[in-house]
């Protein structure tokens, strides 16, 4: 039985934490308790999409649609927010780019590794 990411409690333990020192040291949030709930929040669900696209790719004989699926959105959705999204011009940099990988996270998780990726396998798998 191979170590999934997505199921192990010490990723996502240590995603917490990278995702508090980053909302921190980024001072996306000054107040510390703030920037401690804000940024294991952050941190789990950036750590869950990319443990997830991980677990699929070790798995690629049975997952590799979803993995395709993740890839897919995360290419699209990176080059739309690189080239045709303008932000909010009152962010920083730092925080426009703290919510655009939140949101890419989350975007290639959901459309991509879950949607996309389960009408590929549908779709593919049965040709």
């Amino acid at each position: 039985m191979a170590i999934r990411l997505s199921q192990s409690g010490y990723f996502y333990g240590a995603s917490a934490v990278v995702g508090a020192a980053i909302t921190y040291g980024a001072s996306i949030e000054n107040v510390l308790i703030e920037a401690l709930l804000k940024g294991a929040f952050w941190g789990a669900f950036v750590g869950g999409s990319l443990a997830t696209l991980i677990d699929s790719l070790v798995n690629f004989s049975k997952e590799k649609w979803n993995a395709i699926g993740w890839l897919i959105v995360a290419v699209v959705y990176g080059y739309w927010v690189t080239f045709h999204y303008d932000g909010d011009p009152d962010m920083s940099l730092g925080e426009s780019i703290y919510w655009r990988v939140l949101g890419w996270s989350l975007a290639s998780l959901i459309l991509g590794w879950l949607l996309l990726g389960s009408l590929l396998s549908t779709k593919m798998d049965r040709k």
